[in-house]
């Protein structure tokens, strides 16, 4: 399977991503003297000898978003742990994604090199977006592709809500994959979690 990593690159600076959002993350991986992998931006309490750091850079900063959204309706309960497939290394997680007031259930691949949430078109096309922003798509390699941009109602996953987060949309080519876009940084830079590839659970730890 080969994957792209991809940056969303608004035209508009309406929709580019909140100053609370900017600040660098780091993600921990190792593997402990059990055998089971890890992976979380939380620093490990326990020493380890084959621990990988990835330093990530912040997102563009930009304004604040003038556009208030409700919370979806029917929100799943607060939970510590979210299922979640895990498919040659690679995580697959399940996302509930709302657009004027309609609610479609997608599963996205946890990116950390990706920016924006990103969205294949069969997945967006779902949700009846009518009229998407104008945007590009900077994939590996540093070409940049046009591409739209719809800003969402909410985007769920597990026991976590964020409003009027922007997401790209592009049309997948290729083989085909077993996820409908990629859950990038304007979502995961929010909370704390760790995956427990042994168990295929992300673990929330706020």
């Amino acid at each position: 399977m080969t994957l792209k990593t991809i940056s969303l690159i608004l035209l508009s600076g309406a929709f580019l991503v909140p100053p609370s959002m900017v600040e660098a993350d780091t993600i921990y991986t190792w593997t402990d003297e059990n055998g089971v992998r890890h992976m979380t931006n939380i620093p490990p309490v326990q020493a380890t000898d084959n621990l990988d750091i990835m330093e990530l850079e912040p997102p563009p900063a930009g304004g604040e978003p003038e556009v208030q959204y409700a919370l979806p309706e029917d929100a799943p309960p607060l939970e510590d742990e979210t299922e979640i497939s895990i498919i040659d290394d690679h995580v697959i997680v399940p996302v509930l994604l709302s657009y004027k007031g309609r609610q479609v259930k997608a599963r996205l691949l946890l990116d950390t090199g990706s920016t924006n949430i990103t969205l294949h078109k069969e997945i967006a096309g779902k949700l009846l977006i009518r009229k998407p922003l104008k945007g590009s798509i900077r994939v590996a390699g540093g070409d940049v592709i046009d591409a739209a941009a719809v800003r969402l109602d909410a985007v769920t996953v597990g026991p976590h809500t964020m409003k009027n987060l922007v997401a790209g949309i592009i049309e997948h080519r290729g083989p085909e994959v077993p996820f409908d876009g990629l859950l990038g940084m304007n979502f995961l830079k929010s909370y704390k979690y760790t995956i427990d590839f042994e168990n295929k659970v992300l673990r929330w730890n706020n």
